[in-house]
């Protein structure tokens, strides 16, 4: 009987659904997923092979707001798309640094909603 009553009463406070489980939760802000809302082309030098861009490309993708990114060792170029409300491009510049290489941003291009 203890139990019954004890769940009614989280029922009602709302801390579990009538069946039982937590009630579904928006997530923090800070655990929700970033959304890309431009993407930035940057000219990369200093890329000797694949491994290189595979270097980079691992640096960027460790960054909190990057959604998407493409290096290319051939056309020694990257394309990152990221949350600009997250990381800026002084950001993505300072990692592919970090990863031993440098790089200029070319343009920047707005998503489209």
């Amino acid at each position: 009987m203890k139990t019954w009553v004890f769940l009614a009463a989280c029922v009602a406070a709302g801390l579990v659904s009538s069946r039982g489980a937590p009630p579904a939760r928006p997530a923090p802000a800070k655990e929700r997923q970033a959304v890309a809302n431009v993407t930035n082309r940057f000219t990369l030098r200093g890329m000797h092979c694949e491994g290189c861009a595979k270097g980079i490309s691992g640096e960027l993708k460790q960054l909190d707001g990057v959604v998407r990114v493409e290096v290319s060792y051939p056309k020694k170029l990257a394309i990152v798309a990221h949350d600009t409300n997250r990381v800026d491009v002084a950001a993505v510049i300072a990692a592919i640094k970090e990863a031993g290489f440098e790089a200029e941003v070319l343009r920047a291009r707005a998503q489209r909603p």
